[in-house]
């Protein structure tokens, strides 16, 4: 094996954590049916081995709740004990999973079963192959979408704007040494000219030039 998966069930088993420790490999640890003390105890105990661990956040039922899963603690055992985290589920729908990839997990587990109307404890939180390459595909998609955290625009977006976007326009004819005001301009699509957040900023100046009416008001007209 080239890692060790240890149970909710066997969290608290430290002769197990041990023997186990002993193969020098990776182990995956589920936290479910664990109070945050137990937890802390079995990561000091591990860490002491030198061995290198993964903890997986987890609901031990089957199905779990929605409103139990408790996602938002995969990012605060993260801080706390400065380690990979992982989620378990059990929940017998895809989206907490997905969620759990995008909130910090860097394993995701779930159960998998050829037909969840088998007997079993856990046949019906479990996914079937389908939904399993789903669940996949979509923790996938998901990454890609989560991009990066810079705020720009994209090329589709940049030619939107130029359709959609809004610029400052005269509504009548504007002579110079005339006042901007609220009955000599207007906002229109699109956004060639002055944005409207200047509209503010332009009324009670004076215009520096004759400007037609439908003419765009440029950031020149604001000096």
């Amino acid at each position: 094996m080239s890692a060790y998966k240890i149970a909710s069930a066997d969290l608290t088993n430290f002769p197990l954590i041990e023997h186990i420790s002993k193969f020098n490999k990776p182990m995956i640890i589920s936290t479910g049916m664990s109070t945050m003390e137990e937890i802390e105890k079995t990561v000091d105990f591990v860490m002491n081995h030198n061995s290198t661990f993964t903890l997986l956040h987890c609901n031990s039922t089957y199905p779990s709740p929605i409103d139990s899963l408790n996602l938002s603690l995969i990012p605060v055992l993260q801080e706390k004990f400065n380690i990979p985290i992982g989620y378990s589920g059990h929940e017998s729908i895809l989206l907490p999973s997905i969620l759990a990839a995008n909130m910090g997990a860097v394993i995701i587990e779930r159960h998998i079963t050829l037909d969840k109307t088998m007997e079993g404890l856990d046949q019906s939180s479990s996914l079937e192959p389908t939904e399993f390459k789903n669940l996949v595909e979509s923790i996938r998609n998901s990454e890609i979408a989560k991009g990066i955290p810079v705020k720009k625009m994209t090329r589709g977006e940049i030619l939107q704007r130029e359709v959609l976007g809004k610029s400052i326009i005269c509504s009548k004819d504007i002579q110079e040494g005339e006042l901007f005001s609220e009955n000599n301009i207007e906002i229109k699509s699109p956004a060639r000219g002055l944005s409207p957040q200047y509209y503010f900023k332009l009324l009670g100046r004076k215009a520096i030039r004759n400007i037609k009416k439908s003419e765009y008001i440029q950031i020149d007209d604001l000096e």
